[in-house]
Formats: C-alpha cells, sequence, structure tokens
C-alpha cells in the first residue's frame, strides 16, 4: 500500500504511525453499541463544530439524520457480517463487525473520529469529525492511517472514501470510481409525480 503512494504521503503516514506508536496518539474502536452511540456523540461534536467554524448548518443539525444514524448503528450492531471464518453463533467479534466507529485521541484528548461500514471486503468511511483545535497536529491523517491498517488487517482488500473529491483521498491512494444512483420513489401518486 504505502509504495503506491506519493514520497510526500508516504512521510506523512509513517509520521502519523510514529505517534501512534510512541504513546502520543491513541485510536480506539468501539467494542460495545453503546459504546458505539457515545463515540458517534464525540464525531457529532467534532463533526458540528468543524462546519459551524464555516458558518454552515451540518447535517447533525436535522433529527431524522441524527435518528437514521442512530437506528442504522444500533441495527447493524446487532447483524454483524460473518464469513466462514467467523466465530461461533453468539459470539462477536469485532473481525465480524459490520458499523466500525472510532477515535483517535491526541495526549488524551479526542481529536479526530470515524464512522465506517463494512460490507465483505471493503471498509467505507461514512462520516468524519475532527477536532479544528488540533488541526494543526493532522488528526485526520492518524485517523485515516489506522482505519486503512485495520480493514488490512480484517482482510479487506479495498478502502472506500465514498463521494468527494477531496485532495487528501487522491493522496491516500484513493482512486475515482463509477457511481450508480438509485432512485426509489413510493406507490404515493405525488412521488411517481415527482420522479417522473
Amino acid at each position: 500500500y504505502l509504495s503506491r503512494l506519493t514520497k510526500r504521503a508516504r512521510k506523512i503516514v509513517r509520521e502519523a504511525e510514529c505517534a501512534i506508536h510512541s504513546g502520543k496518539g491513541k485510536f480506539e474502536l468501539a467494542q460495545t453499541q453503546e459504546q458505539a452511540l457515545e463515540f458517534t456523540s464525540e464525531i457529532e461534536r467534532m463533526h458540528q463544530a468543524r462546519w459551524r467554524e464555516q458558518g454552515i448548518e451540518g447535517c447533525f443539525t436535522k433529527s431524522e439524520f441524527r435518528n437514521f444514524l442512530k437506528g442504522t448503528i444500533h441495527a447493524m450492531w446487532r447483524d454483524p457480517w460473518r464469513s466462514e471464518n467467523a466465530a461461533p453463533q453468539g459470539e462477536l467479534l469485532a473481525q465480524s463487525q459490520r458499523v466500525l466507529i472510532g477515535l483517535l485521541r491526541l495526549d488524551g484528548v479526542v481529536a479526530s473520529g470515524s464512522i465506517c461500514f463494512r460490507d465483505r471486503d471493503t471498509v467505507a468511511m461514512y462520516l468524519v469529525g475532527m477536532n479544528p483545535e488540533l488541526s494543526d497536529s493532522r488528526p485526520g491523517w492518524m485517523l485515516n492511517t489506522c482505519f486503512i491498517k485495520h480493514a488490512m488487517e480484517m482482510g479487506c482488500k479495498r478502502f472506500d472514501f465514498l463521494r468527494g473529491d477531496e485532495e487528501y483521498k487522491e493522496r491516500l491512494g484513493g482512486v475515482a470510481a463509477a457511481q450508480h444512483r438509485w432512485v426509489v420513489p413510493s406507490n404515493r401518486l405525488t412521488s411517481q409525480v415527482r420522479n417522473a
């Protein structure tokens, strides 16, 4: 993976790994549903703070989004993804978890966090929050490095940064891929007319 990155990106990833190995940075994945929801609250706080800095309302200002996200975490936590090598029924391993929620702390302070989803051999980074006060320490790079490494350790072959052409995605080895958009209108007349 590292050999595919530019020299500058390799240096930043190695610096991120050094910060983790030195103990300055600590990456933690939620181990229980309660912890996952606690981490999500931290991610929400950081995500909103970052958007507020830019004078924009973030997605968490909508209660529908918060309810959707919490409902998704709840449903997916109880329904892990299983491969042939998964643990026996009833035993939940991090390797089989479909929702991965992690926080990165720098010197004990929450610096960044992300909500990711796993589907077979792919981990998709869905939503990220970063503490704006710690942006000079590059917590986003550290978080991405930790999640990519964890995906590899789980045997995943792809890491999907989802939509958007932000520069960091290309620097981390991301390549553009075709997208499909599905529109499924309800049977109500107004929905059918709007869709037509």
